[in-house]
Formats: structure tokens, C-alpha cells, sequence
């Protein structure tokens, strides 16, 4: 998926990103997170009662949340994708 987004994936990369249908205290507690904006995981919390596991890793959604990144080329790559998209409807 980073090849269409004109992302390269790096074989060293230890991040993490993901759902979790909640709550989040929970997750915290079972894989010991510590909140840290500049950290190597991002997890997303659904609201309650939300069915969406058929979107989830879709263009849309991931481009939506690369939008939601720290990182510029991430942003912008995600933006760009977006753009398209709405453009070909």
C-alpha cells in the first residue's frame, strides 16, 4: 500500500497504527502504552457500536488517516491521494 501512496516502506520501521473498537484504557493497560506524541504506535479508537471493518485499510480511510500524520510527506501523500479520488467520482 505505501507504493501507491508514494510512500517508501522501510524495512526497519517499527511503527504500528491501528483500531481498536475500544476502550482505549484497556488497550493501554494490556500492551503497557505510554502516551508520546513522537511514539512508534497510533491507535485509533471507533465510537461504540460503529460496524466499519469493511473500510478499514481501504484508500479512503488510510488516506484520511495519513492526513492525520506528523509527518509532511505523509500528510501531503495522503491529501494528494484523497484529491484523486474525489476527483474521479
Amino acid at each position: 500500500m505505501a507504493r501507491q501512496f508514494g510512500l517508501v516502506r522501510s524495512g526497519e520501521s517499527r511503527r504500528v497504527d491501528g483500531y481498536t473498537p475500544g476502550p482505549l484504557d484497556d488497550i493501554v493497560r494490556r500492551f503497557r502504552l505510554v502516551l508520546d506524541a513522537g511514539g512508534n504506535a497510533t491507535v485509533r479508537v471507533l465510537p461504540v457500536g460503529l460496524k466499519v471493518d469493511h473500510l478499514l485499510g481501504t484508500l479512503p480511510v488510510v488516506a484520511v488517516d495519513l492526513m492525520d500524520s506528523e509527518d509532511v510527506r505523509e500528510r501531503s501523500s495522503g491529501r494528494d491521494m484523497l484529491e484523486g479520488l474525489t476527483r474521479a467520482l
